[in-house]
């Protein structure tokens, strides 16, 4: 891994504020989306 403290830095402060930001909506889809596998799969 050749890369540069600066842009490392900053990928990881961008990563970071990403994971921040979207992660309680990404949890809250994935719920969703596991609320609705379960009730389909009980339906069939």
């Amino acid at each position: 891994m050749s890369h540069s403290p600066m842009r490392y830095s900053f990928v990881d402060h961008h990563a970071g504020f990403a994971m921040s930001a979207y992660l309680p909506a990404v949890g809250i889809h994935m719920r969703q989306r596991m609320i609705r596998i379960t009730a389909v799969s009980l339906a069939t």
